[in-house]
């Protein structure tokens, strides 16, 4: 079965540029975790620089780990055949991060779902709402303090 690694070259080159970045242990997939201060700029470059070229994203999830929240972009490069995984962690209290929608346009309904089962807010969306459940549904079902 084939993985979809990244060259240890382009993993230190990103790890060179980013200070908060760290590379997480994984045998079939590039994993990095990266602070929100750097994360539309590590994107951005994924995205753009040419040796990465991480045309596509793939999707946007979150989970809830009670004490804060983290939010995971899972982008795949076609012409290089390697995928990533970039998690960011965020505070439980007033959850917000940057939106991706202007990186990738797909994005926009993407973090309409996170914001809809979650409740993080995606600062800059164009058009952040409910998609999933009616807009008079009362909390979000994905987060842990959520009662039934």
């Amino acid at each position: 079965m084939d993985n979809n690694l990244m060259s240890a070259e382009l993993v230190s080159r990103l790890t060179s540029r980013y200070f908060t970045l760290n590379v997480l242990p994984d045998n079939w997939l590039t994993k990095v975790q990266v602070e929100e201060n750097e994360l539309i700029y590590l994107i951005e470059e994924l995205r753009d620089d040419p040796e990465y070229n991480f045309e596509i994203l793939l999707d946007i999830t979150a989970v809830d780990y009670q004490d804060h929240y983290m939010v995971f972009y899972n982008l795949f490069s076609i012409k290089n055949s390697h995928q990533i995984m970039v998690k960011c962690r965020i505070e439980h209290e007033n959850p917000s991060i940057i939106t991706i929608s202007d990186l990738y346009p797909a994005a926009e309904v993407m973090e309409c779902e996170v914001y809809d089962l979650m409740g993080i807010e995606f600062l800059s969306h164009p058009n952040l709402r409910r998609i999933l459940l009616p807009e008079d549904f009362e909390g979000h079902p994905l987060r842990k303090d959520f009662k039934v």
